[in-house]
């Protein structure tokens, strides 16, 4: 009988252990949107930089994604505006527009958000 308070007790700590950190929880958050911005629009882009500016604000050690997610949208936005003025995009700067995003995509698989490859 002693055995079940004993093995709910273990269950419980293992399950507070494994909880995730406000920080982390920021940072998935970050992630999910920074997953739907190609297919939503702009809503989840500012939600993917207010969460990766919370998750770094309550964690540094998510600064790195902070950091990646406004660097990816920051070639994105000169990509586009290369496009819209009609100059060619080079070939430096599709490579540091996909090079972010793999950063990013590295730093979600960090937290527990694997995205997966780019898609087009």
């Amino acid at each position: 009988m002693r055995l079940a308070p004993l093995l709910a007790l273990a269950v419980c700590l293992v399950l507070s252990a494994c909880a995730a950190t406000p920080g982390k929880r920021a940072a998935q958050a970050a992630c999910d949107a920074y997953g739907n911005t190609a297919v939503k629009g702009d809503a989840p882009r500012a939600a993917a930089q207010k969460d990766a500016d919370l998750a770094a604000a309550s964690d540094p050690s998510w600064a790195a994604l902070q950091r990646d997610i406004r660097a990816f949208y920051a070639h994105a936005d000169a990509n586009t505006a290369a496009q819209n003025a009609g100059r060619t995009v080079t070939a430096q700067q599709s490579d540091a527009y996909f090079a972010a995003d793999k950063r990013v995509r590295a730093d979600c698989a960090s937290a527990g958000r694997d995205l997966g490859p780019l898609k087009p």
